[in-house]
């Protein structure tokens, strides 16, 4: 998304909208081929939310490039071709 590591951190208030390509899937998409649930978590938020940068960063071949209150965005490497695919979530607390 836009402005995510820019000056002063501003992170994005919503997800960057996928290109018409087939490898980008999105929870706010509104092209019903790109669209997934969204992730929804129970308990406390700050736990859910730590929790969730834990078991991401246990995966193989996986970096987690900036992790704050306010989102997280983690690269995986793909194991035969080495695609790097970049993955964004944002928490939707109450």
């Amino acid at each position: 998304p836009e402005g995510a590591d820019g000056p002063g951190d501003q992170a994005p208030k919503r997800l960057a909208v996928c290109p018409a390509k087939p490898n980008c899937v999105s929870s706010e998409a509104n092209d019903a081929k790109q669209a997934v649930a969204p992730l929804r978590l129970k308990g406390d938020p700050a736990l859910a939310w730590e929790g969730i940068r834990e078991m991401v960063a246990r995966l193989p071949r996986t970096e987690v490039v900036r992790f704050t209150d306010r989102y997280l965005h983690v690269t995986f490497k793909s194991r035969l071709f080495r695609f790097i695919v970049d993955w964004w979530i944002l928490p939707l607390f109450p």
